[in-house]
């Protein structure tokens, strides 16, 4: 009876320093969340990427799909052929190519932090703008504090206006108050002399 061959298990994940997802085991790191395309391997210090003969042979082994523009890039490298040279001339040959390689990797490697580099400069600059319509967090912070700082100084104010308003009304009620007391005090003190006179001459 022969054991069946179990499928190693490949999980991926997200690698928030590139916005992409990575391999862990493998260290390999795919040029998107939706493509699936290996661009090179995780450096020692967990930030750079790198391209190297290993990243191919990781693929193959892992099952993973290399991005086509390395793999040109790689091929044209190893088109450098010259069978007619001595070995001598042919080791200077594929150390050139050797260090062409490399430095196309340093460039490579460059040029993606310089798009880093500017994309983090154009975000910048979107939200500094003074044509942009999200302000900084500080000046919306500055602008809620400025707010909230004028709305409870108008509270404050319409709140001495109701009281006073209040007090001034008080005062009023107190006054026709001791007004109609006055009035009601003469009109009966007149009631009672109309009552008096109507005795004298009526009765």
């Amino acid at each position: 009876m022969t054991k069946r061959k179990t499928k190693k298990k490949i999980t991926l994940k997200k690698l928030a320093v590139h916005d992409t997802l990575w391999h862990e085991d493998s260290r390999l790191v795919f040029k998107s969340k939706t493509q699936k395309l290996v661009v090179g391997m995780l450096g020692d210090d967990d930030k750079s990427i790198v391209v190297n003969d290993e990243t191919l042979d990781l693929c193959e082994k892992w099952g993973f799909k290399i991005d086509p523009t390395l793999v040109e890039s790689e091929s044209d490298d190893e088109e450098v052929e010259h069978p007619t040279l001595d070995g001598g001339d042919q080791e200077q040959i594929a150390a050139t190519a050797q260090v062409e390689n490399s430095g196309q990797r340093q460039s490579w490697s460059q040029n993606e932090e310089d798009r880093k580099e500017k994309l983090r400069e154009d975000v910048e600059s979107a939200v500094l703008s003074p044509t942009s319509n999200v302000p900084p967090t500080s000046t919306l912070s500055l602008d809620g504090i400025k707010s909230s700082q004028t709305l409870l100084a108008a509270l404050s104010t319409v709140s001495k206006n109701v009281a006073e308003t209040l007090h001034h009304l008080e005062s009023k009620v107190s006054e026709l108050t001791v007004e109609l007391a006055k009035e009601k005090k003469a009109r009966k003190e007149s009631d009672e002399k109309l009552e008096r006179i109507r005795r004298q001459f009526f009765d």
